[in-house]
């Protein structure tokens, strides 16, 4: 079943129990888009994870594994920057998703985001890859990625 998209802002009101977010992080244009097809939930990610945006991140994230998820796909085409505080962000992210028994898979990362990756190796604990190369349980139709979903439209799969 597909589930409606879902997006968190940085700039919603900090008591949004929800985000969780920093007053800090209204500034940065942050979102997260959610998508969830079965058992495996996709996250575009755009703009700046840092120190500000790191907790909003992390908060949904959890809410969006707190149901059976055998994969999370960040997608990091819209990511922008990240910095130390956002890779521990990351690293949190890596253990609850471990923790929960889901594999967690990168895909779309940009060369100045990749660099910081690569510094700490991040690729070793973590799939980086394209979305060829994602297993084909986690992959669903382009058009699918682009427009959230409508009420009443059916699921791809049955």
């Amino acid at each position: 079943m597909v589930n409606p998209a879902s997006t968190v802002r940085a700039g919603r009101v900090a008591s949004d129990p929800l985000s969780g977010e920093s007053p800090n992080a209204k500034s940065l244009g942050f979102s997260l888009v959610h998508e969830q097809h079965g058992t495996v939930v996709r996250v575009r990610v755009r703009g700046e994870l840092d120190i500000a945006s790191g907790p909003v991140f992390e908060n949904a994230i959890e809410g969006y594994l707190s149901g059976p998820v055998t994969a999370l796909v960040l997608d990091f085409a819209g990511l922008s920057y990240l910095d130390s505080s956002g890779l521990r962000s990351l690293l949190r992210v890596h253990r609850l998703a471990t923790t929960r028994r889901s594999r967690l898979y990168i895909v779309g990362v940009r060369e100045r985001v990749r660099r910081v990756l690569s510094m700490v190796q991040f690729e070793l604990i973590v799939a980086l890859c394209t979305e060829e190369g994602l297993p084909a349980s986690c992959r669903w139709p382009a058009k699918d990625l682009m427009e959230p979903s409508r009420p009443g439209r059916e699921s791809d799969t049955r």
